[in-house]
C-alpha cells in the first residue's frame, strides 16, 4: 500500500508525524459512531481548511426506505484539528438519496 502524498497532511507541532488524509477520514468515522451511531453510508468529502482543520463530510442513513432505494440520508460535518481530535461535530441536512445531497 503506497502512503499517502503529505501535501494531504499536516503537523501541528515541530517533529509530529502528520496525519493522512485517510487517518483524519479514519477519526472523523470513529467519532461519528461514537457520539451519533448511525450506520455510515459514505465519506461525502474530505478537505484541509485554510487554517489547517480537515472539514470531513459524512453521508448517513437515517431512515432506510421500505421499497426501492431511496433512502433518507443525512449529512455530518466532522471538524478535526491539526492534533488530530475532534473539533467540530454539525448536522448540514438532510435529503432523500434520488434528490442528492443539499447544496
Amino acid at each position: 500500500m503506497m502512503d499517502q502524498p503529505k501535501t494531504l497532511a499536516f503537523s501541528a507541532e515541530p517533529g509530529q508525524t502528520a496525519l493522512t488524509m485517510l487517518e483524519v477520514i479514519a477519526v472523523a468515522r470513529r467519532a461519528f459512531t461514537t457520539m451519533n451511531g448511525g450506520r455510515i453510508d459514505a465519506v461525502a468529502n474530505c478537505a484541509q481548511t485554510e487554517g489547517g482543520d480537515w472539514r470531513v463530510v459524512i453521508d448517513v442513513i437515517e431512515s432506510a426506505a421500505k421499497i426501492g432505494r431511496n433512502d433518507l440520508l443525512c449529512a455530518y460535518e466532522i471538524r478535526v484539528t491539526p492534533q488530530g481530535r475532534v473539533g467540530g461535530f454539525q448536522r448540514l441536512g438532510r435529503y432523500h438519496r434520488e434528490e442528492g445531497a443539499p447544496s
